[in-house]
């Protein structure tokens, strides 16, 4: 738990709080909260994430892992009250194929989504703007195997999530840019099986799909 107490709780890399993002290992994630609470009683919530790239290793078997999320939020409760909460994610791009990669015929991996998380996730706020923009990665290119050409990975999501996100009186506003992909690039497509609410603005940018 992190109780701030009015103050900002920013989460970054690079040295850079403004357009640095921290940057995941290979296949994992930027920023991934889990079960916590961020409550900063006023102040701003700012978080920045890349997803580690995808990786292909074909040596007595192959281990294949695709793409990164940006940010991911699962089972956790972010309130800032008065204070703006700021998300940005980028998926990792998938891996190139390899040739060797018989079992696949040289696909790529897949991309990772720029923001992402499971029901159980709150985001709140009074008078404070919700922004959630999310970047997906791009599919990793496909290899020819001697069997076949080989296929390109999926390109990642943009915003992909199940949260509640809520404000009594602040603007809420999700975008979502897909990454493009081998055989299937994802169009900002956003999800959401949880529950929006606000009383100020609210907008969308991409595909948008609900259900309650």
């Amino acid at each position: 738990q992190i109780a701030a107490n009015g103050g900002n709780v920013l989460f970054f890399g690079a040295g850079d709080p403004v357009a640095g993002a921290a940057v995941g290992a290979i296949g994992q994630a930027g920023i991934s909260i889990t079960d916590s609470t961020i409550d900063t009683a006023g102040g701003a919530v700012s978080m920045r994430g890349r997803g580690g790239a995808g990786e292909v290793v074909v040596v007595e078997g192959t281990t294949r892992v695709a793409g990164g999320a940006g940010l991911s939020v699962v089972n956790s409760t972010i309130r800032s009250g008065s204070g703006a909460i700021t998300i940005f994610g980028t998926g990792g791009d998938g891996a190139v194929g390899d040739p060797a990669d018989t079992g696949t015929n040289g696909r790529g991996t897949d991309a990772g989504a720029g923001v992402t998380g499971l029901a159980g996730t709150t985001l709140a706020s009074t008078s404070g703007a919700i922004a959630i923009t999310g970047v997906g990665g791009a599919g990793g290119a496909g290899a020819d195997s001697p069997q076949a050409a080989g296929a390109g990975g999926d390109g990642g999501h943009g915003v992909d999530h199940q949260w509640v996100v809520q404000s009594a009186t602040g603007a809420v506003s999700i975008t979502g840019s897909g990454g493009a992909g081998g055989l299937t690039s994802a169009p900002g497509f956003l999800s959401s099986t949880g529950f929006l609410s606000s009383a100020g603005f609210f907008s969308s940018a991409g595909f948008f799909s609900w259900a309650e």
